[in-house]
């Protein structure tokens, strides 16, 4: 029976439902931030009460209580990490004082909080439930009453015995959250490997049931920790699948591994234990009820009352709770000493939750601190001479992460500026700096410096973390050195380290006359990968697989021959032919892939007889505005393409530089006035210009048609040079179709009423757009524009070692950009390494500048690159160097044939459908869909593509033959169709 005497005051963290109805006594006050003042209602006093947050009085909040509350027998308070309750003035309280550890396994500096507070409390007796390896701590420090009090807060619920067991992996708790990474990395893996996962949020009642009708349930830790989960689904009769944890957590006294309990010590392990059970639920069965038995029988409220009494008055508790001897290398140091060992522990239990799994070098005279780590299940130490494991390519950093503690000492402080010896046998990732004292480093000390010289960037609130941001700085340094041995030794591990491509060439060389023949191939496959349109790059590649794997030589040939200055073509196709000679296999292969060196597979001829297309249109490059100009000039060469005459009839800017020998060469005609130009704030119109502009357009569209013998006009934008020009055509009468970027300049009352007109909007949603807006077309048909994809594709797929990301339009808030910037600063805070390019120009200044400057108070000056407008010649190259493309555009898009020719790429698209792009993009098929104006949403898909590295590769390799369908070939192919069949209605 639990005790009904004694006056308990408890303060604690979170609702009071969660907890069980009577914790330690049936005359007992519940306080914390997170209740509400609740009384009895036979006796009119407090039972519960809402407390500040963070640090309070706790003497003067007793006041709020009735007076037999104000002189507890017992106050127990249970602190953690987030110090969002630190009662203080404790001692103004009567009663023993019991402080329950909480949280300390995450959080910035814990047990620094923890202890700091402990120390400054008059607490009688500390303990903790879930948290056990970290109590050592306590007791170095000098406290003298340390315990451990297992699944304290347990609160059981009843579970029918008769229930059937669904074939199911249930789970139930948060994903979300950064920090459940590797839980999360681990829920994804299980789904990936085809496990029937059911994951929910559910309350606790709920959750029993949820456990005890599945044949199996998923636990993993936070950090390490032994956490209540546990307790809740073997005392609810499931089946418990959880994390591994050190002997030092006490995993082992609660439940038994194969008996009570099944334990995974990998993601493989976790699978096969899964599949196990869900192939014999017979088995399962068993465990779940053994392991039922034992929490109910050992850790209900009745136990828990009275193991907590019996410590809080008799100072006792069961042998199975007693707290092993911690280290044993040393003997026990306080003081300076604890302190550093604390500091250095804290910064690597919070790596240990970043990370799969974790390696840690120790320098020698850190070594008496290894026993510090024995508790963190995923790490282990590294000998000192011992090279790195390849770093592991494993997404969202649930991967092997290589740390290495230096102290200054072993900063050499040389002026040749090479890095100390374990730097040159191993690229550790993350370099922790301390001194023999715990002392951090100042921010632009010596050895600071040295390691930013080296590619180590300091963390922001870690001053003494660094991370390896720049892995080439490091190669460079070595390379410059000659220092061969190194690069032998660290070549092998840098498999998942993002390093330009001449820096792979250059380890390439210096290794050329080495025996690391595979890890050279690999070296130059992964440089490939993430630069895909170098030639060089993919030459030194072509040649190196030749006498390995000619097929992929030959592809690798024929990427080299897409994008080598033509002089050099000949040599590619020569190179081809003997290729093909000497393997008959290959000339399938090449034929099977929609472009190479050869170009792209034979394109239709028209069927009909060749058209003579007069096009209009504003603007047409390189005098171009946006992506209507580069479309028009793309459909102007499919047509062409396809045995039509075209001319092209446009405006020019004055400051636009055109070819001298244009209308010889290429038919184009800039004769149109433009009566206005787009600023700032959209079109700008010269009302004065615009009658005389209009009327002599039409007359100059009108002589055009009779010189050029006209069988049909293309008309493109019309923005800036009117619309009488296509009355006056129509009129003439010359059909027209009218490809439209957008709904131009027409009010419902200019709207052609011709049956020899045809208005082609680019998508379904411009056209239902247009409709909406009074423009009702008396004959459409729906045209999507044409993309180069032949110029965009690439047969090899991006690596995808890290988010590279690219955002590439009009650098203007409709477009989206400062979403962008949001979404880069949003990776970097959740510590996502990634890269980062804006491409284009803008009418904006103000605006670009703006997003410029918070890209440096954010630190990101460096990693995003804004190159500002770029010749669309130069875009292939810099969308084959990324893997992810933003495309958050806030307007409704006509088309988007931005994103499709990143499709082409190989690039996966994140985009917010608005508008057409919607039509092209499709959610979880060929790339992601966000929520419009959601900086987090896009930030959340580019996490989901790195947690879920096949879904990415997927969707990318959907997106790239979906590209196809938009390729300037097929929509020739339908504007010709269009324009014949509108010709064909002349009266």
């Amino acid at each position: 029976m639990i005790a009904q005497t004694h006056r308990v005051l408890s303060f604690f963290l979170g609702r009071r439902d969660i907890y069980r109805p009577v914790m330690f006594s049936r005359n007992e006050v519940f306080c914390g931030p997170d209740v509400g003042d609740q009384t009895d209602p036979e006796t009119g006093r407090l039972v519960t009460a809402r407390t500040p947050v963070g640090a309070f009085d706790a003497a003067t909040f007793a006041t709020r209580l009735a007076p037999e509350d104000q002189q507890p027998d017992v106050v127990v308070v249970k602190a953690d990490g987030t110090r969002r309750l630190l009662p203080r003035n404790l001692d103004r309280l009567p009663g023993i004082k019991v402080l329950v550890l909480g949280d300390s396994h995450h959080q910035l500096r814990p047990l620094k909080t923890l202890l700091d507070y402990a120390s400054r409390e008059p607490f009688d007796i500390i303990c903790t439930d879930h948290d056990r390896h970290h109590l050592h701590w306590f007791q170095e420090a000098g406290f003298p009453e340390v315990h451990w009090m297992p699944l304290l807060n347990l609160h059981l619920h009843e579970t029918p015995d008769d229930l059937e067991r669904l074939p199911r992996l249930a789970f139930t708790g948060g994903l979300v959250s950064d920090s459940h990474r590797y839980r999360r990395y681990l829920i994804g893996l299980a789904r990936r490997a085809n496990l029937p996962v059911d994951a929910q949020i559910l309350p606790q009642a709920e959750s029993a049931r949820f456990f005890a009708e599945s044949v199996v349930s998923f636990n993993c830790s936070l950090n390490g920790d032994l956490n209540l989960r546990i307790g809740e689904v073997a005392g609810a009769g499931g089946c418990l699948l959880t994390d591994r944890l050190a002997p030092q957590s006490g995993l082992s006294t609660l439940l038994r591994e194969g008996r009570e309990m099944l334990c995974y010590g990998s993601p493989e392990e976790l699978v096969s234990l899964a599949r196990d059970c869900l192939a014999s639920p017979a088995a399962a069965l068993a465990i779940a009820r053994a392991g039922r038995d034992r929490i109910r029988r050992e850790h209900n409220a009745e136990v828990k009352a009275l193991e907590f009494n019996d410590l809080v008055f008799d100072r006792r508790s069961p042998d199975a709770y007693c707290l092993p001897q911690r280290r044993t290398s040393v003997p026990v140091r306080r003081g300076p000493d604890l302190e550093r060992r604390r500091r250095l522990y804290e910064t690597i239990q919070d790596l240990h939750r970043l990370s799969g799994s974790l390696t840690l070098r120790l320098p020698t005279d850190l070594l008496d601190d290894r026993d510090d780590f024995v508790d963190l299940p995923r790490l282990r130490l590294a000998r000192d001479d011992a090279p790195l494991p390849p770093f592991d390519t494993t997404p969202c950093h649930m991967r092997h992460h290589g740390v290495a503690v230096l102290t200054l000492a072993e900063i050499p402080s040389a002026e040749d500026g090479l890095p100390p010896q374990v730097l040159r046998r191993a690229p550790w990732e993350t370099i922790l700096l301390f001194d023999g004292d715990g002392v951090l480093p100042g921010a632009l000390s010596p050895p600071v410096e040295r390691l930013r010289a080296w590619g180590y960037t300091a963390q922001g609130d870690r001053p003494e973390v660094f991370t390896l941001d720049r892995p080439d700085v490091l190669l460079r340094v070595l390379l410059d050195a000659g220092d061969r041995s190194a690069l032998e030794a660290i070549v092998p591990a840098l498999d998942g380290l993002p390093l330009p491509g001449a820096c792979i060439r250059a380890c390439h060389a210096v290794l050329a006359d080495s025996d690391m023949e595979a890890e050279r191939l690999t070296l130059l496959l992964r440089a490939t990968m993430i630069r895909r349109a170098d030639p060089a790059l993919l030459t030194t590649f072509a040649k190196t697989l030749e006498p390995i794997d000619a097929t992929n030589a030959a592809m690798a040939w024929s990427e080299v021959g897409r994008v080598q200055p033509p002089a050099a073509h000949p040599d590619v196709l020569a190179k081809l032919d003997r290729l093909e000679a000497s393997h008959p296999e290959i000339r399938a292969i090449l034929d099977s892939l929609p472009v190479t060196a050869r170009g792209i597979k034979a394109e239709a001829r028209s069927k009909g007889n060749p058209m003579r297309i007069l096009t209009v249109t504003n603007f047409y490059p390189p005098d171009e505005l946006g992506g209507y100009g580069r479309y028009m000039w793309e459909l102007v060469r499919g047509l062409r393409a396809r045995g039509h005459m075209v001319r092209i009839l446009c405006g020019l800017r004055p400051d636009t530089a055109i070819p001298p020998d244009e209308r010889d060469r290429h038919d184009v005609h800039r004769d149109l006035i433009l009566f206005g130009d787009f600023g700032a704030r959209g079109i700008e119109i010269n009302e004065a210009l615009r009658p005389i502009a209009e009327t002599r357009n039409a007359g100059a569209v009108l002589r055009a048609a009779v010189d050029f013998q006209a069988d049909i006009c293309l008309i493109g934008n019309l923005d800036l040079i009117g619309t009488r020009l296509l009355h006056a055509m129509l009129d003439a009468p010359y059909p027209a179709v009218h490809t439209m970027g957008n709904p131009g300049p027409y009010s419902p009352a200019e709207i052609p009423d011709h049956d020899h007109y045809l208005a082609c909007p680019l998508s379904h949603a411009q056209s239902e757009g247009m409709i909406e807006s009074g423009l009702h077309f008396p004959h459409t048909r729906v045209l999507s524009p044409g993309v180069r994809v032949d110029l965009f594709h690439r047969v090899f797929m991006p690596s995808l070692d890290l988010p590279r990301l690219c955002f590439a339009g009009l650098n203007m808030q409709y477009k989206g950009l400062h979403l962008a910037i949001d979404c880069f600063i949003r990776l970097h805070a959740l510590a996502i390494p990634f890269e980062a390019t804006v491409i284009g120009g803008t009418l904006t200044p103000d605006f670009l500048e703006g997003e410029k400057a918070r890209l440096q108070r954010a630190g990101l000056g460096d990693r995003v690159q804004v190159l500002g407008e770029r010749p669309h010649v130069e875009l292939p190259t810099i969308l084959a160097n990324h893997n992810i493309f933003l495309f958050p555009s806030q307007f409704e898009e006509p088309f988007g044939m931005a994103q499709v020719e990143a499709m082409a790429s190989g690039l996966c698209v994140i985009g917010s459908a608005a508008g057409g792009s919607g039509e092209v993009l499709r959610h979880g098929y060929n790339g992601l869909v966000h929520e419009r104006q959601s900086a987090k949403a896009m930030t959340n898909a580019v996490q989901y593509l790195v947690e879920h590295p096949d879904d990415w590769r997927a969707l990318a390799s959907q997106g790239r033959l979906d590209a196809w369908k938009y390729s300037v070939e097929v929509f020739a192919a339908g504007i010709e169709q269009a324009l014949s069949d509108t010709r064909a209605k002349l009266p």
